[in-house]
């Protein structure tokens, strides 16, 4: 799992990826050529101080990791929404894994 970084590669996936709308967030994947998990969390100022930002950005992050070994292939940008502070770790981990499915992102047992 790592990091993107690449603003180029990120726009690449805005472009030409596809995406899945939730209350919580928004998914935007788009498969790569490398057999692992790139990702990006993308948290506007409208969450507020940088505080509640990076907190938002360490849940994700969580969440990223319980699926580390089960998705590999896509580079994905994940832009959280107000709602995904309002919900708990739990829901917010079935939700995430039901837009994987709605993708047809393939989830490795």
């Amino acid at each position: 799992m790592k990091r993107l970084r690449d603003e180029k590669t990120i726009r690449k996936i805005y472009r030409d990826g596809e995406r899945r709308t939730s209350n919580e967030l928004t998914l935007l994947y788009l498969q790569n050529q490398c057999h692992r998990l790139n990702y990006a969390i993308h948290v506007g100022k409208r969450f507020g101080i940088a505080v509640r930002r990076n907190k938002i950005k360490r849940v994700f992050r969580e969440l990223l990791l319980q699926f580390k070994e089960k998705l590999v292939g896509y580079d994905i940008v994940i832009r959280p929404k107000k709602k995904a502070e309002e919900i708990s770790f739990h829901q917010l981990s079935q939700r995430v894994e039901k837009l994987f499915i709605e993708a047809e992102i393939p989830i490795q047992k």
